[in-house]
């Protein structure tokens, strides 16, 4: 059990480490990254892990806001015209990513990104 975010971290490091053949991809479901303190924390875990693609759903962040993570790219889809939802894809430098196709942010239609992620000359 991971409990605190140095652990996670920790964790996630020794992960891609164990894994330094392969694309390592995380999901988390934020319920809320919108507030400073929880997206410091968030930040804090994957700068410097080692993981290439960050998919987070309920980012919560507002119609022009999403913060970035140094050395990751940005995708994001946000809720327009109410609170809640929200999709983020952070990707690492190293690879090049193309949204192949999103949703608009539209309130009771599910937020989508859907991207093209290319590692060197491979398409993943």
């Amino acid at each position: 059990m991971v409990d605190n975010q140095h652990d996670i971290k920790e964790y996630l490091s020794g992960l891609s480490n164990k894994f330094s053949n392969c694309v390592k991809l995380v999901h988390i479901n934020a319920q809320s990254l919108n507030n400073p303190e929880h997206f410091s924390e968030f930040n804090y875990c994957f700068v410097n892990s080692g993981i290439y693609i960050v998919a987070v759903s309920e980012t919560w962040f507002n119609k022009n806001s999403s913060p970035s993570i140094p050395g990751y790219k940005d995708f994001t889809v946000n809720r327009s015209n109410r609170n809640g939802g929200g999709v983020d894809l952070y990707i690492v430098n190293e690879l090049s990513g193309k949204v192949v196709a999103s949703s608009k942010g539209e309130s009771f239609y599910p937020e989508f990104l859907l991207l093209e992620v290319t590692l060197k000359h491979d398409v993943i």
